[in-house]
C-alpha cells in the first residue's frame, strides 16, 4: 500500500485537558494490510512509553485531520510517526476550486464525496459530548467509545482505497510533506503565544468602555458623526471621504466597501490621508464586539490555526481567537514569562520575490535584490530621481507599491486609477511603464490569465493544487501563484524549524514569531532566519531578502528593529 510494509489507520479520542495538552480517553488502531486492531484504555495508553504499533521509515500513519492525532501522541510522550498520511488535507487538496465553499470537510463529508456511508453528525455529536466529559465513565460508556473510535479507523480504512488511488499520481513526497506539515502546525498551536493574562482580563472586563473610548476619539479627530456610538453610519462616512477629496470603492448596493482589503489599498495609495486610525478603530470595535482572545493557565493563547483551510493553502485561524488577527495594538499583549524573550522573523516582499522567481525577470530580480523594489521602480518609471531614499520620496515609492502589489493580482487601468486617485489615462501609463520595466514578468502573468481561458490545474512547487474550473475572477487567478507558493514557503520553514527545536509560537501570513530563554534567542533568531532563507531559495529559486530581526525580552511594544538587508 503506497510503498510502505505497514499502513496503520489510527484514531483517538481526548478532552479538554490543561495548557493545551489534551486528555487522552482511548485509542483504536488497524493495520491495513493484515487487518490486526488493537484498542486500548487510557490507562493502557498512559503506561506505554511508545505507540503499540511501528511508527519508524517503513510504516505509514495514516488519519483524518491528523493534528488531533499528534497532539495525542504529545500528551502520551511518544515519538511523532515519520511517515503521515492526513487524508484530510488530501481531500482539501483533491477538491481544491471543485468542492462548494459552503461545504464542510469532516470525515463525514469525505465519506460522502466518495459514496461511502458512515454515522450520522447526531451520533458523531453524541460520542464526541461523551469522550469530552472529564469521566468517569461506566463499562457500557467505555464499550461505546472504544466502538465509536473503531468506526472511524474503519472508515479510515474505506475512505483509503479510493484516495490511494488518486495519491498514487503524484510523488509521494509531496503528501507526505503536507502530513509533516501538519504535525508541525500542530506542534506550534500547542506552543500558542505568551500574553499578558491580567491585561488581556482587564479588556475583556472593560471592552464596551474601551470601544466607546475608541468611537469618541475618532469623532474628536474627524467630527463627521462616522459613529453613533458603536454604529457605523455608512451614509457619514460617504460624506466625509466626499470631503477630503477620496473616491471610495462602493459594493454592488451603492454602500461604501469597508472590508479589510479595501481599506489596506487605500491607505497604500493615499499616505497623506489620515485613514490607518479609522481602520484601526474599525477592527477594534469588530473585534471587541465579539471578544474571544483566550489565555491558558500557562499564560499562552492557543487556537486552532486551520491549516491548508483557503485555496492558496494557507492558514485561516479564527480573527477573533487568534492575536495576530486582531488589530495592531492588540500586539501589546504579546509578553513572553520571566527569563524569556520573543522575536518577530519574517521575509520582506515575499510576494514580488515569489514573483521574481517563477517570472525570472532579471530586472525583477535585481530591483528585488537591492532591498526596496518599490523605489527601484519609482527610478524606472521616472517618479523619483536616481539616488532618491523612501525619505525624500515617499509619495513616488507609495504609489509604486500599490502598482507593482495591485498588478500581481492582475488589476487594470481602470481599478487601479480609482485607487490612485488618478485619470484613466495616466493609471494606463504606469501600468505600460511596469510592463517595459518588467518585461518577463509581465509575460510569465499574461500566460496565467491564457491558461485560466479553460480549466486548469495549477500547481505549487511542493505539489499544493488548485483547479481554477469555477473561478471566475481574473485577479484570484493571477493571485495564486504568489499566494499559494507564499503557503508552500511558509510550511517548509515552519517544518524545518519545529524539526530543529525552535520554539515556534505563531505562523503570520509571511512570518514566525518565536520564543526562547534570553540567553539562547539570539541564537535562535539566527537559525531560524537561516532556515526561512533556505525556504525562500527552494521555493523561488532565488536567494530571499535577510528577514528583519525584532528582539524583545518583554512586551512585544518593545521591540526594536533593524534594518532589513539584502540575502
Amino acid at each position: 500500500m503506497l510503498g510502505f510494509r505497514e499502513v496503520w489507520c489510527c484514531d483517538f479520542e481526548f478532552g479538554s485537558g490543561q495548557n493545551g495538552i489534551p486528555s487522552v480517553v482511548c485509542m483504536v488502531a488497524r493495520e491495513f494490510i493484515t487487518g490486526k486492531k488493537i484498542r486500548l484504555w487510557r490507562h493502557q495508553l498512559y503506561s506505554l512509553s511508545k505507540a503499540p504499533f511501528d511508527t519508524g521509515p517503513n510504516s505509514l500513519f495514516v488519519a483524518y485531520s491528523a493534528g488531533a492525532e499528534i497532539s495525542c501522541f504529545i500528551a502520551l510522550h511518544w515519538s511523532i510517526p515519520l511517515n503521515i498520511l492526513d487524508l484530510y488535507t488530501e481531500y482539501l487538496a483533491f477538491t481544491n476550486g471543485r468542492r462548494d465553499k459552503k461545504s464542510g470537510t469532516s470525515l463525514l463529508c469525505a465519506m460522502e464525496h466518495y459514496r461511502l456511508g458512515h454515522l450520522t453528525p447526531a451520533e458523531k455529536d453524541a460520542m464526541r459530548a461523551l469522550a469530552m466529559r472529564s469521566g468517569p465513565w461506566t463499562r457500557q460508556e467505555t464499550a461505546s467509545l472504544l466502538d465509536y473510535c473503531a468506526e472511524d479507523v474503519d472508515a479510515l480504512c474505506r475512505l483509503l482505497p479510493p484516495m490511494a488511488a488518486e495519491l498514487a499520481l503524484r510523488p509521494a513526497p509531496e503528501w507526505l510533506f503536507r502530513g509533516r506539515a501538519m504535525a508541525a502546525m500542530q506542534c506550534i498551536e500547542m506552543n500558542g503565544i505568551p500574553l499578558d493574562a491580567p491585561m488581556l482580563e482587564e479588556i475583556c472586563t472593560r471592552r464596551l468602555d474601551i470601544i466607546a473610548r475608541l468611537t469618541g476619539q475618532l469623532e474628536a479627530r474627524y467630527g463627521y458623526g462616522i459613529w453613533q456610538g458603536t454604529h457605523w453610519r455608512h451614509g457619514a462616512f460617504r460624506e466625509w471621504t466626499r470631503k477630503v477629496g477620496l473616491k471610495w470603492p462602493s459594493t454592488s448596493s451603492g454602500l461604501p466597501t469597508t472590508d479589510d482589503r479595501t481599506f489596506r489599498r487605500m491607505i497604500l495609495s493615499h499616505p497623506r490621508i489620515p485613514l490607518q486610525p479609522l481602520h484601526e478603530c474599525c477592527r477594534s470595535v469588530e473585534l471587541l464586539s465579539k471578544f474571544e482572545i483566550a489565555v491558558d493557565a500557562d499564560g499562552r493563547s492557543r487556537c486552532w490555526l486551520a491549516p491548508f483551510r483557503s485555496e492558496s493553502g494557507r492558514n485561516q485561524p479564527s480573527n477573533s481567537r487568534f492575536v495576530f488577527g486582531a488589530p495592531s495594538w492588540m500586539r501589546h499583549l504579546i509578553k513572553p514569562p520571566p527569563g524569556w524573550g520573543v522575536a518577530y522573523v519574517d521575509w520582506s516582499a515575499q510576494e514580488i520575490a515569489i514573483a521574481a522567481g517563477l517570472s525570472g525577470d532579471e530586472h525583477l530580480l535585481a530591483d528585488y535584490a537591492t532591498g526596496d523594489i518599490y523605489l527601484n521602480l519609482a527610478i524606472r518609471l521616472g517618479l523619483a530621481p536616481a539616488g532618491a531614499s523612501k525619505a525624500t520620496h515617499p509619495e513616488p515609492r507609495a504609489r509604486c507599491k500599490v502598482v507593482m502589489l495591485a498588478t500581481n493580482y492582475g488589476q487594470t487601468e481602470f481599478g487601479l486609477a480609482r485607487t490612485l486617485d488618478i485619470g484613466r489615462e495616466e493609471a494606463r501609463e504606469l501600468l505600460r511603464g511596469l510592463a517595459h520595466a518588467y518585461p518577463r514578468f509581465n509575460a510569465w502573468k499574461q500566460s496565467i490569465v491564457n491558461a485560466s481561458a479553460r480549466p486548469t490545474t495549477y500547481y505549487t512547487r511542493l505539489g499544493w493544487p488548485w483547479w481554477s474550473g469555477h473561478c471566475r475572477n481574473k485577479r484570484t487567478v493571477m493571485n495564486h501563484p504568489a499566494q499559494s507558493n507564499g503557503s508552500d514557503m511558509m510550511r517548509l520553514a515552519a517544518v524545518a524549524a519545529v524539526e530543529a527545536g525552535i520554539e515556534v509560537c505563531a505562523p503570520v501570513h509571511d512570518a514566525f514569531l518565536i520564543a526562547a530563554p534570553v540567553e539562547r534567542l539570539e541564537e535562535d533568531v539566527e537559525q531560524m532566519i537561516a532556515i526561512m532563507r533556505k525556504a525562500g531559495e527552494r521555493i523561488c529559486g532565488i536567494p530571499c531578502a535577510r528577514p528583519a530581526r525584532r528582539l524583545s525580552d518583554g512586551p512585544i511594544a518593545s521591540f526594536r528593529t533593524e534594518a532589513k538587508r539584502p540575502g
